[in-house]
């Protein structure tokens, strides 16, 4: 669906303004780029897991003001592809990360790989479940995308326990699901994104998720 793709768009760029750092990190400091890329892989989650979740919750609303209420029968597809977007954001990272250590051939493996799993995937999925069965497919695959990628930055980078980072936005993120759900459903779409940022990043703060070490690495890298 093209709404997913122009969302994919945001990481897209992040990460192609990153990548001269990584490489140049790679270079210079390997301790350096492993902080570079814990704190990217972080942010992109932070960024990745309110818009997923506010585009499953909001999805009919963007439906019908982007395509209008014909496309009704889009919306459950949306919402299928939503759960594709957090592993989307994290994986750019992922995948450029062994670019910029030099592992392209891993790389290429990777992909080829989910070509074959998505492949696999839509053609026992769509003959039966048709658009739905596509979105499935997609999910999966960036799920395969992220096991495998994760698995050899882990290796050849660095380690750290993804679980334990996705605890804090995750309740974040469902405090902020539950205001849309409850309070701010019916009132202007660009009120509900707006307060609804606020509540989460507030949640963030609360949680105390940002250390002092977050705003070093993002000024270093930043160059500044």
């Amino acid at each position: 669906m093209r709404l997913i793709e122009l969302i994919g768009v945001v990481p897209a760029l992040i990460v192609s303004a990153l990548f001269p750092i990584l490489s140049g990190l790679y270079k210079d400091s390997i301790a350096s780029l492993k902080k570079a890329y814990k704190t990217s892989f972080k942010y992109l989650l932070v960024i990745a897991l309110p818009v997923a979740v506010g585009t499953l919750l909001l999805s009919e609303r963007f439906i019908y003001i982007i395509y209008g209420k014909e496309f009704v029968k889009a919306i459950p597809a949306l919402q299928i592809l939503v759960f594709a977007l957090i592993f989307i954001f994290v994986n750019y990272i992922l995948m450029n990360i062994l670019v910029a250590v030099d592992r392209q051939k891993i790389n290429a493996i990777v992909a080829g790989t989910c070509v074959l799993v998505n492949i696999t995937l839509n053609l026992c999925l769509i003959p039966h479940y048709g658009y739905l069965g596509a979105g499935f497919a997609t999910v999966v695959t960036e799920i395969v995308l992220f096991a495998m990628c994760l698995y050899f930055v882990s290796k050849y980078v660095c380690k750290f326990n993804v679980i334990a980072l996705f605890i804090r936005p995750l309740i974040s993120v469902i405090i902020m699901g539950a205001f849309i759900v409850v309070i701010l459903t019916k009132l202007n779409l660009a009120f509900i994104i707006i307060v609804s940022a606020l509540i989460y990043f507030s949640c963030l703060l609360l949680f105390k998720f940002f250390t002092n070490d977050d705003k070093v690495i993002l000024m270093h890298m930043l160059g500044r």
